[in-house]
């Protein structure tokens, strides 16, 4: 049986997931499409994720529910842009 991954650990899979979606698809993105800014996003998500590992108690709970809330975004930012008739993700 399978053991289930710690809330930062799973973030943590969910970044570079995003992340392999950014390389993957990078040429069935729009011509306007803020790769610069979502790959900034990424890199800062990175950090909090890291940051978080130190943070205590109700404080750790509490960022890292935000981090998930970002990351879930993000992750929606960048399917959302794709062409759903070309693409097909799975995270």
């Amino acid at each position: 049986m399978p053991v289930a991954l710690d809330p930062a650990a799973k973030v943590a899979k969910q970044l570079y997931t995003i992340e392999t979606a950014l390389e993957q698809y990078a040429n069935q993105f729009p011509v306007d499409a803020p790769i610069g800014q979502w790959k900034n996003t990424l890199k800062n998500l990175r950090l909090m994720n890291t940051m978080n590992k130190n943070a205590s108690g109700s404080d750790r709970k509490t960022r890292l529910k935000k981090l998930q809330s970002q990351t879930k975004a993000l992750s929606d930012e960048i399917m959302r842009s794709l062409d759903p008739y070309d693409t097909q993700i799975e995270s």
